[in-house]
């Protein structure tokens, strides 16, 4: 890798950090959702309506003749908790489908389909520009060139290594994902334990659409195409069993680590974006197939 032109710039090495952080608060959640055995097709959509929403909100009097401030329907931390509750609303709505009894996938499939629609109808499908400093600031500064994100992320990963593995509900997940029926036979409630990880998994995708908003200065709906296909993969690759009840945010990182070096190194090369797309799609059967077969 550090002879491929380009790889080891800082321009380079701000993007793959920035990349690490995106696709992490998206793979930390489906890894969360992964082990209670369900699945999360909404990720995508949620990101593009927070991102889409970051701008709305931050101009919500321009229709007005409003300009600057004044088109603010609140300040910009404020802006950032609306985002974030309506990420953990819809994976509310999600969580309780799932629990239940609902197929995840048919659950989750229809909220990607309904809040990509949401994201397009709020905006009218245009992208909003120019964003506020606060919103900016947070999503684009660094110390010593790594950026502010970056270390909320690692926050973040410590917070959910110690709610797997320390916390009542950490343990709910794993016996969920294992067995459903024995977990609720020894008193798990199973539908708290599902609202709870499709929630954490619908505030950090918003939280990733923020920081796309930010470090891109635009409020855009039709951002997060196909990038649950790449938190999947990046659980699965990780080594979390999709299947549910083994794994954890600990293998999530390496996958995804994985996924962002080899998108980052096929962009070097020359690769196109829908080929990329592709070789990730093909990587994910390839491990499904040998996770199937390990655990035959």
């Amino acid at each position: 890798m550090c002879t491929v032109p380009g790889f080891l710039t800082t321009v380079n090495l701000y993007i793959l950090l920035h990349r690490v952080v995106q696709l992490g608060l998206l793979s930390i959640g489906m890894t969360l959702v992964i082990l209670t055995g369900g699945i999360d097709l909404s990720v995508g959509s949620i990101l593009a309506l927070a991102c889409a929403l970051t701008g709305q909100f931050q101009h919500w009097g321009t229709s007005a003749g409003y300009i600057g401030a004044g088109s603010y329907i609140a300040p910009e931390l404020v802006i950032l908790l609306m985002i974030l509750g309506i990420g953990g609303a819809v994976g509310m709505f999600n969580g309780f489908n799932s629990g239940i009894g609902i197929p995840d996938f048919a659950v989750t499939l229809g909220t990607m389909i309904g809040v990509r629609g949401a994201a397009y109808a709020v905006t009218g499908g245009v992208q909003i520009f120019g964003l506020g400093p606060v919103t900016k600031n947070i999503a684009r500064g660094s110390i010593v060139d790594v950026p502010y994100i970056f270390f909320v992320l690692v926050a973040i990963v410590i917070f959910i290594l110690i709610l797997e593995r320390n916390t009542v509900l950490g343990k709910s997940i794993y016996a969920v994902g294992e067995n459903p029926r024995v977990a609720i036979l020894s008193g798990v409630n199973c539908l708290k334990t599902k609202l709870m990880v499709y929630i954490i998994s619908g505030v950090f995708a918003a939280m990733a659409g923020w920081i796309l908003a930010g470090r891109m200065d635009i409020g855009d709906p039709k951002v997060g195409v196909g990038v649950e296909l790449e938190a999947i993969a990046a659980v699965v690759i990780g080594g979390t069993d999709l299947y549910g009840g083994f794994g954890g945010v600990e293998y999530t990182i390496s996958g995804v680590l994985i996924i962002v070096l080899a998108q980052n190194l096929m962009a070097l090369y020359g690769v196109s974006p829908n080929v990329r797309l592709i070789l990730i799609a093909l990587i994910l059967l390839v491990y499904l197939v040998l996770q199937r077969i390990i655990k035959q």
